[in-house]
């Protein structure tokens, strides 16, 4: 499984059951099925908190693309939270590595970041993280802001919508926003939502070029978790699409002199086509409550995408360039999941 790939494929993992930023959310956290009809959280290191001051989040996980195509991955996170009434301040640090076969390949990488967070109201909340990550060849870097908006619409449905905004050093500017509801209904909670993000994208045209450029891109997530004591279990779904401008030009002309009568010629021979592409992801999830402040949580998730050419010209010459070179403008992959994380807060 390439690295690029396997990078996302665990990233992907992880969130399927919230264990990605487990690190740095508390235990109390409204989103965690366990902690919705249970007592305060109980700091057995710090008798005057009543919230978790530390959390460890370890995780190992192995992705499939294909049955001797296979990565490995180790992540551990441990976090420092420092807050009162509205503000709070969550330093972190987290170490990740992975191995792929067949090819023998490691990678591994280390973070240093934190999150800072204002609470105005207690339906709102302002954040700014950031993070630099140390790995094989230069360091990346990336600074987030984002504002959301919790609240109870009834006793039994939540309303959230968030804005958020960034910079990388790997991925240039983004910009997004969110849309989500949640229903609780006994030992049953369900949540559906969708986002747009506006970021930069790296993908192939239609003669198999590397391009870059900003896209817009539509996503969807739904979860559904039935509890019962200390045991939480579901499944969930989530996914995206955009479109890509996969035009091309020929690689005879590519590269030529600028003359005029060269970029003429080259603008005459540009294929004119667009790419579509659909990932989406299914999970299912498991997490057991050892005792309150430790989570044991146990993933699976199925990754599958597909992507489609069309051509924006009815030329035969254009379709017969688009048949010779494929359809794929991303290479989208297939892969299978499974992972076992532990997250203890104290």
């Amino acid at each position: 499984m390439p690295a690029n790939l396997t990078k996302s494929f665990f990233t992907t993992l992880l969130a399927v059951h919230g264990f990605a930023h487990a690190a740095t959310d508390s235990v109390n956290s409204e989103s965690d099925p366990l902690e919705s009809d249970q007592a305060p959280f109980e700091n057995v290191v710090d008798p005057q908190s009543n919230s978790p001051r530390w959390a460890l989040a370890l995780s190992v996980g192995r992705g499939w693309s294909s049955r001797d195509t296979f990565s490995t991955s180790q992540t551990a996170v441990v976090s420092r939270s420092f807050s009162n009434d509205a503000l709070a301040l969550v330093p972190r640090v987290g170490v990740w590595r992975e191995s792929d076969q067949p090819d023998q390949a490691t990678y591994s990488s280390a973070s240093a970041g934190g999150n800072a967070s204002w609470a105005p109201t207690d339906e709102q909340e302002l954040s700014l993280d950031g993070v630099w990550t140390t790995q094989e060849g230069p360091d990346s870097w990336e600074v987030t802001a984002d504002w959301s908006y919790d609240r109870d619409l009834m006793d039994w449905l939540g309303g959230q919508a968030g804005v958020w905004t960034g910079w990388s050093k790997d991925q240039r500017g983004t910009l997004g926003a969110s849309l989500d509801a949640s229903l609780t209904a006994g030992a049953f909670a369900l949540s559906a939502g969708g986002t747009y993000t506006r970021r930069f994208e790296s993908y192939y045209n239609v003669y198999g070029d590397d391009k870059s450029s900003y896209i817009n891109a539509y996503g969807w997530s739904s979860s559904a978790f039935f509890t019962r004591g200390k045991w939480s279990t579901g499944p969930s779904w989530s996914g995206e699409t955009w479109t890509a401008n996969t035009s091309g030009i020929p690689p005879a002309l590519k590269g030529s002199k600028g003359t005029l009568a060269t970029k003429l010629a080259q603008k005459a021979a540009k294929v004119p086509a667009s790419g579509v592409v659909i990932n989406q992801s299914l999970g299912w999830s498991t997490t057991w409550k050892v005792f309150p402040g430790m989570r044991l949580i146990f993933g699976l998730v199925q990754n599958f995408g597909s992507s489609k050419t069309t051509t924006n010209a009815k030329n035969s010459n254009v379709q017969a360039a688009i048949s010779r070179q494929g359809q794929d403008p991303t290479n989208a992959d297939d892969s299978f999941g499974a992972s076992l994380g532990y997250r203890f807060s104290w």
